[in-house]
């Protein structure tokens, strides 16, 4: 039997990384540790778990290419602080519009404190 498949994604921040170097910070750059953690669950639960780190990948290409190739998925789940939230919009709007059955979850600060955006 195939292990169901949870997508996991940090989308990319909307800003433009370029413009923020200029102000020696950092933003929004470090490992996803809340989606590292529920994969870890999710893993061990016997679930098939793949990252998608929208800061280090183009998360639209890798996306597209996971769905197509699996079956298996039981849903996409986005992990959305503010600063995602356009990001993450398009790519749930992008998957729902060729995959209308798959769920598309959100998780993450935004959502927590937006619930209804």
């Amino acid at each position: 039997m195939t292990a169901k498949h949870i997508i996991l994604v940090n989308p990319a921040p909307d800003y433009d990384p370029e413009n923020y170097k200029k102000f020696d910070i950092s933003m929004g750059v470090g490992a996803p540790l809340g989606i590292i953690l529920l994969a870890t669950v999710l893993h061990n639960a016997g679930f098939k778990t793949t990252i998608l780190d929208g800061q280090i990948k183009d998360c639209k290409l890798e996306l597209d290419s996971l769905i197509r190739d699996s079956a298996s998925i039981e849903f996409i789940g986005f992990s959305v602080m503010s600063s995602q939230y356009n990001t993450a919009a398009y790519l749930s709007k992008r998957v729902k519009k060729v995959y209308p059955e798959l769920p598309v979850v959100w998780g993450g600060f935004h959502p927590t404190i937006f619930p209804e955006a």
